[in-house]
């Protein structure tokens, strides 16, 4: 990745995750239960594994570009905990156990994927003459 490109990822991240906490917070000023914050902190989680993985992914380059599977493996896992914390917090905003349960397996899911693709972009990368 090129250091301006970095920099324009890095201040669009900023923004994105600035208004994501301004919107956080202000939807309530009362005390959030536990569950809530265990929502929080894993769908900011899951927006750092989206912005670190073109930085992390740059030493991964293959002929036929087999990058995008880890943005497209990193942006699911961001739609996805978005979209279940979200649920958890209106639906069930007491039940922290099943919070932890289903945010663990998401995550677990996640890593999975990105270890698979990456070992496949590994042996792609060794299977083909250069």
């Amino acid at each position: 990745m090129k250091k301006d490109n970095l920099w324009l990822w890095i201040a669009l991240g900023t923004v994105v995750i600035i208004a994501f906490n301004v919107f956080f917070f202000a939807l309530s000023a009362d005390n959030k239960p536990a569950s809530v914050w265990v929502n929080y902190v894993f769908i900011t989680l899951s927006y750092i594994v989206l912005m670190l993985t073109p930085v992390l992914a740059g030493e991964l380059t293959v002929k036929n570009n087999k990058r995008h599977l880890l943005y497209y493996g990193t942006f699911a896992y961001l739609v996805l905990t978005v979209l279940v914390d979200t649920v958890f917090i209106m639906i069930s905003p007491e039940s922290t156990k099943a919070t932890w349960l289903v945010n663990i397996g998401m995550l677990a899911c996640a890593a999975t994927y990105l270890i698979v693709t990456i070992l496949m972009v590994g042996q792609q990368k060794k299977d083909d003459p250069e």
